[in-house]
């Protein structure tokens, strides 16, 4: 054989050898990584069930501190009972209803009030304001409600001190007129929150625009009859009109309702 092709020959050779050492060494390689992804998920399958495993834990703990928290409640509240059985607690009940009494004398007394009012039923608390000596107003609660649509019928319209009396009813619900165009939901919340909690609120506009009356419901009678005083206050630059009934006379939309916890 010629020496050229002896040469061609034996560089072929070589080309195969160093091709098939190439493939051999990828093969390699890839194997190599081959085992080296499944090692990476076996560790992630290791490290998710560990970290279930953890969360499990953590579960467990957190029920079982919660039962732990839940018996120590218990018994506080067995204590308590216990020592509530020694030291009697004060009534926190809250009057819901009674009347409002306007068109007052100056001169008139929480005791001709109780002589007044007191022949209708037997009274639980008489509140008198006469700091506006033009507008005395007195608040009266009867244990019984039946005693207060009485009191209405019987007592509103009589005169006292050559004053005609006037007897409407209360409960935790007022009425505001009056109020300025300005005047927001914040606005008017602030300014009534300022007597008592408040547990529920409307916003009233006319034809969607103009804000011109509000009805608010307080948790406590007493907080409306605060509020009910009011009346004259200005707010946002209005006088305003604060009545214990609501006016049908003219057509509004509600917006802005509001409960509180």
């Amino acid at each position: 054989m010629p020496k050229r092709a002896k040469k061609r020959e034996q560089l072929k050779r070589n080309r195969q050898i160093k091709t098939s050492q190439k493939k051999k060494k990828t093969s390699k390689r890839q194997k190599k990584n081959k085992q080296a992804e499944e090692k990476n998920k076996k560790q992630d399958k290791k490290n998710k069930k560990q970290d279930k495993n953890k969360k499990q834990e953590e579960e467990k703990n957190q029920v079982e501190n919660g039962n732990s928290q839940k018996k120590s409640s218990k018994r506080k509240r067995d204590n308590d009972d216990n020592d509530s059985s020694e030291v009697p607690k004060k009534s926190k009940k809250k009057l819901k209803s009674g009347v409002v009494v306007s068109g007052l004398s100056p001169q008139t007394t929480k005791a001709e009030l109780q002589t007044i009012f007191g022949k209708i039923g037997e009274i639980s608390e008489i509140e008198l304001d006469n700091s506006d000596k033009s507008q005395p107003i007195a608040h009266i609660s009867y244990k019984n409600q039946k005693d207060s649509e009485s009191a209405m019928k019987t007592i509103n319209g009589t005169e006292s001190h050559g004053h005609a009396l006037t007897v409407v009813p209360l409960t935790t619900t007022i009425f505001i007129r009056n109020l300025s165009s300005t005047s927001t939901f914040s606005s008017v919340a602030k300014y009534f929150s300022q007597v008592g909690p408040i547990h529920k609120m409307q916003l009233i506009y006319q034809n969607e625009i103009t804000p011109v009356m509000a009805h608010i419901s307080f948790r406590d009678i007493k907080d409306s009859f605060k509020a009910y005083k009011l009346k004259g206050t200005y707010l946002d630059g209005s006088k305003l009109t604060i009545s214990l009934q609501w006016d049908k006379s003219t057509t509004l939309s509600a917006v802005g309702d509001k409960n509180s916890s």
